[in-house]
């Protein structure tokens, strides 16, 4: 979730227009208190059809959220959220507050990240302080995969693959989860990958196995490595 709200800004001028300037140009400066001041008191006059203080605030506590689970394990000497003295549960209740009104104003620049936040829950330490949501982590993440601009599906797939492969919240079912999983190869998820090549070891088709494993850590993932040698592949 590492700089969310710089890449998605962009892509949130694109879709609202204007320009967020004030807003956004504190934040670049890394004065994060007063941005969020900013964006607060933009977001209580803010019109439906222009969501864009919302959708920065519900993108910025999200993405507090997801420093401060990884700094317990980091232990970051310079923390450029440290100013925010929010616990998980807050910063939680705080990001989906906000990614909803935008979801529900019907703009799927929202969806996948809502349903990613509804997938995870939010956790210190590998336990979840905040339960996973998965009825509500379905039904956004499966807007988003059915979104017709395809730079919105984002992770979705990869996340309903998961879902039907471990059966959270679902029934258990490798065969939608293969397609969920092709279907985010195809939108260039590449963990999505090391994901479908565990599926096929589960089926016991090794050869596919290994030709997505092998697929996905040419791309990057070292999580396929992982898959590889904990079912100990050899060559």
């Amino acid at each position: 979730m590492k700089y969310l709200l710089t890449i998605f800004i962009i892509g949130l001028v694109f879709l609202f227009g204007g320009d967020f300037e004030k807003g956004f140009s504190l934040y670049k400066k890394n004065r994060l208190l007063d941005a969020e001041k900013v964006w607060l008191k933009c977001a209580e006059k803010e019109k439906k059809d222009d969501l864009r203080c919302s959708y920065s605030l519900a993108v910025l506590y999200d993405e507090i959220l997801s420093n401060k689970e990884r700094s317990f394990f980091d232990n970051e000497k310079e923390n450029r959220y440290k100013v925010f003295n929010y616990s998980l549960p807050e910063l939680f209740e705080k990001a989906t507050k906000y990614y909803k009104k935008v979801a529900n104003a019907g703009y799927p620049i929202a969806y996948a990240p809502l349903g990613l936040l509804y997938y995870k829950g939010a956790y210190l330490l590998n336990v979840n302080v905040v339960q996973p949501d998965y009825k509500e982590a379905k039904k956004w993440l499966v807007k988003a995969s059915n979104s017709k601009d395809k730079k919105f599906v984002l992770y979705a797939d990869n996340i309903l693959g998961l879902m039907y492969f471990n059966g959270d919240g679902v029934l258990q079912d490798y065969k939608k989860a293969e397609v969920y999983f092709k279907k985010a190869i195809k939108n260039k998820i590449t963990v999505a990958k090391c994901n479908l090549g565990n599926l096929y070891i589960k089926e016991g088709k090794i050869k596919l196995a290994k030709r997505y494993l092998r697929e996905g850590y040419q791309d990057g993932e070292e999580y396929c490595a992982e898959i590889w040698n904990k079912n100990g592949l050899g060559r």
